[in-house]
């Protein structure tokens, strides 16, 4: 009988360790916060796997991850926030990062979702957060059909393909254009980041790596 590979069984149980961990950290910051983003890691939802939603207009979203809290608040420390930031989150799920940017005083924050249920998780938990110090809208509708002209600092964890992202990153330069301002995209698990490169209009100004080597990359407009 083959033996098990120790280095395989080691990494098995670093993983399921992690996962462990994470499920935890995610619970005591819902419990914290008085929201519940927590399940991203339970097989049974079906948005786990990017259903094709019939409503988009070119049916690529990727499944739906939550950002550890530990590492929005890096964002936040990175991009100190102020009073004129409009915070939009394409893609927003459950609405996390919405819930802890809208508990610093900013214009406002926006959560851009496509997924019915997931709209209507983060609708409740906006409702339910504890501390909020500005306004939360989640919008259940299509990026790449979503006004979002008025943000100054926009977040993606990777939630759709290259079609959709190009027709989103269009739509903001085309407002940079009519309403010029600064504006800061986040943008973790860059499988895209060649899209970014080609705008033209973008730069990389920052990265970092979370614990698991996952990356978080920041683009601003040139100016």
């Amino acid at each position: 009988m083959k033996q098990p590979n120790a280095r395989l069984l080691i990494g098995q149980f670093r993983n399921r360790a992690v996962r462990a961990i994470r499920v935890v950290w995610s619970t005591v910051n819902d419990l914290y916060l008085n929201i519940e983003t927590g399940d991203e890691a339970d097989p049974r939802h079906p948005w786990r796997y990017g259903l094709i939603n019939d409503l988009a207009k070119h049916k690529d979203g990727i499944a739906y991850q939550a950002a550890d809290y530990r590492n929005i608040r890096r964002v936040i420390r990175i991009l100190a926030p102020d009073k004129d930031d409009v915070f939009y989150d394409l893609g927003c799920g459950k609405g996390r990062c919405v819930c802890v940017f809208a508990r610093l005083a900013i214009r406002r924050a926006v959560g851009i979702e496509l997924n019915g249920s997931l709209c209507d998780a983060a609708r409740s938990n906006a409702t339910r957060l504890r501390d909020r110090r500005s306004p939360i809208e989640i919008r259940c509708e299509d990026a790449a059909k979503a006004d979002v002209s008025d943000g100054t600092i926009y977040f993606m964890f990777n939630p759709f393909g290259a079609d959709t992202m190009r027709d989103v990153l269009a739509g903001i330069e085309q407002s940079l254009t009519i309403n010029p301002r600064k504006a800061m995209i986040v943008y973790v698990n860059p499988v895209l980041a060649e899209t970014f490169r080609a705008s033209g209009w973008l730069q990389e100004v920052h990265e970092f790596k979370n614990f698991t080597g996952g990356r978080y990359t920041f683009w601003a407009n040139r100016e």
